[in-house]
C-alpha cells in the first residue's frame, strides 16, 4: 500500500504513492497547456496539521490474485480508449490501465501487458512525463517481460517517477486522479475475479477497500475537484458511504465463529458491484 501525510491542503508523499492539486477544470475533450497550469501547490497558512493514511498500489490486488490461483481473465479489464480524453480525465484513465498493467503482468499474458504498457506511456507523454517515461523504461520492460516480479517493479517506478516530476513541476495534483482510477479498477477485478472464487481472499479485500476508500474521499476532499469528474468523485463517495452501511465481518470472525456468512449484505454488495460499474462506464463515456 501507499502511505501518504496530508498537511491541511498540502499532501506529502511517503513511500509509492502521487498526489493531487485541483484548482480549476478543464473541458471533456481536449488537452491544453492551461490545464497542466492550474495543478500547483496550495498556499499554507502556517496552521498545518498532519494526518497519516494509507492507498492502495496497482500491484496489491493482481498480486494477491495471482497468489491465491485466481482464474486469469483479460475479458474484465477495462478496454483502451482511442479517442482522446482530457487531461484530468486521462490522469484517472492511466491509473485504471496501471492497473490492468499490474494485472497482465503478474499473469504472464505477455502481449496484453505489452499494450496497456504502450497506453499507460503514451498517457504519460501526454501528462508530461515523456522524459522520465523513456526509451530505457521499454528496454527494462522488454527485458523483463518474462519475470512478472521485474515488471512489478517497473509498474511501481512508472509512478514513482509520475510523483517525483510533478513535485519538481509544484504540481502534485494527478496522483491521486491516478489513485481514483486504478482504486477503480481495482474493485473491478474484487469483484469480478476475488468474489465467487475466494471468499476469504474477497472478504480481505474488500475491508482493505472499505479502508482505502475513505481515505481516498478524504484526500480529494481537500481539493476542488475538476468539473468533468464530478461524476467520478460522487460515485467514489457512494462506494465510501455504501460502505460506512455495512458491517463486514472479518476472515477471524469467521474463523472463531463469532459471526458467520450469512451476515455478509448481498445487497449492499450488489450496489457496490453497481457503482463500479458505473464509474467504469463514466470514464468511457
Amino acid at each position: 500500500y501507499c502511505k501518504i501525510v496530508i498537511k491541511n491542503l498540502l499532501l506529502l508523499v511517503l513511500l509509492s504513492s502521487l498526489t493531487l492539486s485541483c484548482s480549476e477544470s478543464s473541458t471533456k475533450s481536449e488537452h491544453t497547456d492551461s490545464n497542466k497550469d492550474t495543478l500547483e501547490n496550495p498556499s499554507s497558512d502556517g496552521t498545518e496539521e498532519y494526518r497519516m493514511i494509507t492507498l492502495p498500489t496497482p500491484m496489491q490486488i493482481p498480486a494477491l490474485l495471482r497468489n491465491t490461483r485466481t482464474n486469469y481473465s483479460k475479458s474484465v479489464m477495462f478496454p483502451i480508449i482511442k479517442e482522446e480524453k482530457s487531461y484530468f480525465t486521462s490522469s484517472v484513465l492511466m491509473g485504471m490501465y496501471l492497473m490492468d498493467l499490474a494485472y497482465a503482468s503478474v499473469n504472464n499474458d505477455h502481449q496484453t501487458a505489452r499494450i496497456y504498457f504502450d497506453e499507460c506511456r503514451r498517457l504519460g507523454s501526454d501528462m508530461g512525463l515523456g522524459i522520465k517515461l523513456n526509451e530505457r523504461l521499454v528496454e527494462r520492460f522488454d527485458e523483463n517481460i518474462e519475470r512478472p516480479d521485474s515488471l512489478g517493479i517497473i509498474i511501481l517506478e512508472m509512478y514513482d517517477m509520475g510523483h517525483a516530476y510533478f513535485i519538481e513541476q509544484g504540481k502534485d495534483g494527478l496522483g491521486l486522479l491516478l489513485v481514483m482510477g486504478w482504486y477503480g479498477e481495482g474493485m473491478n477485478l474484487v469483484f469480478k475475479k476475488a468474489r465467487g472464487n475466494d471468499l476469504l481472499l474477497f472478504l480481505h479485500l474488500i475491508q482493505q477497500q472499505r479502508q482505502y476508500a475513505e481515505n481516498l474521499v478524504y484526500g480529494l476532499n481537500q481539493f476542488e475537484i475538476p468539473e468533468e469528474l464530478e461524476d467520478e468523485y460522487a460515485i467514489i463517495v457512494k462506494i465510501n458511504d455504501t460502505f460506512n452501511s455495512m458491517s463486514i465481518p472479518t476472515i477471524y470472525q469467521l474463523r472463531t465463529g463469532q459471526r458467520n456468512v450469512s451476515e455478509i449484505d448481498q445487497d449492499k454488495l450488489r450496489e457496490l458491484e453497481a457503482l463500479v460499474e458505473e464509474f467504469r462506464n463514466s470514464i468511457s463515456v
